[in-house]
């Protein structure tokens, strides 16, 4: 009884471990196009690849983060929080998921490009950091 048990619990298992993975597996990360392939789904359509879609963008872009972090600290500058994009405190994994989206919709003529390069580019465009400006000098006295 107990190996009839063990049987039935492995073999999903095994059944699930041979078969071929989905064309749309987590190969999405070379090119624009390749994420768009994958990641670009409708509302009524909605996957589990959505969540890794999500995951990767909001990865990429702690990634980038960290980098300039770390960046500052080898050159033994004061940590900032600067960075090429200002996000406001209210956004969401999901708003910046579908700023992704729109960007490489928007821009076909863009998405053979590495993916990580086509998300900052979009993050950049649509959460820019608003540029102190300079004080104006005053005029030169004769």
């Amino acid at each position: 009884m107990m190996r009839y048990l063990l049987l039935v619990c492995l073999l999903p298992v095994v059944l699930l471990a041979s078969s071929s993975p989905p064309e749309e597996s987590f190969n999405f990360n070379e090119t624009g196009n390749d994420f768009l392939r994958v990641c670009d789904t409708k509302e009524s359509n909605r996957t589990v690849m959505d969540g890794v879609c999500l995951g990767y963008v909001n990865g990429v872009l702690e990634g980038f983060n960290m980098a300039m972090r770390l960046g500052q600290a080898a050159r033994h500058e004061t940590i900032t929080t600067g960075s090429l994009f200002c996000m406001p405190s209210a956004s969401t994994m999901g708003q910046k998921y579908r700023v992704v989206v729109k960007y490489m919709n928007d821009h076909p003529e863009k998405t053979h490009n590495p993916t990580e390069l086509l998300i900052l580019d979009a993050i950049t465009e649509a959460f820019p950091c608003k540029q102190e400006k300079a004080p104006d000098a005053a005029p030169a006295k004769k």
